[in-house]
């Protein structure tokens, strides 16, 4: 006697195809923040071999990223390309990928 059925699939999320539903969060990111402490900021549905170039609002590249494992999502410690912490303040992300070109806004609050 079956007092339910299920069913399983197997699914498999496949990076985006463009640019056009790329997400950024935690954003404000504020690592001083208990929940946010061990976390990253977050760059989501990003076409595979995706580069993201960080720039402060003065135009400074701050850092360079890229989806090398092609799994759409992207990850930024809020550090600079020397391993220190960025300051408070609002940043620029370029994003390049799939022949599309997209800026999003991140904050990071310390």
């Amino acid at each position: 006697q079956v007092s339910h059925l299920t069913k399983f699939a197997v699914a498999i999320a496949a990076p985006a195809s463009n640019l056009g539903s790329a997400t950024v969060y935690p954003n404000p990111f504020r690592p001083s923040l208990t929940a946010q402490r061990n976390q990253a900021i977050t760059f989501d549905n990003v076409p595979a071999n995706t580069t993201i170039k960080i720039f402060t609002l003065a135009g400074d590249l701050v850092r360079e990223l890229s989806d090398s494992d092609a799994d759409g999502i992207v990850g930024w410690d809020a550090k600079n390309g020397n391993g220190e912490e960025v300051a408070s303040g609002v940043y620029f992300a370029l994003l390049k990928g799939a022949g599309d070109t997209r800026t999003l806004k991140v904050a990071v609050q310390r």
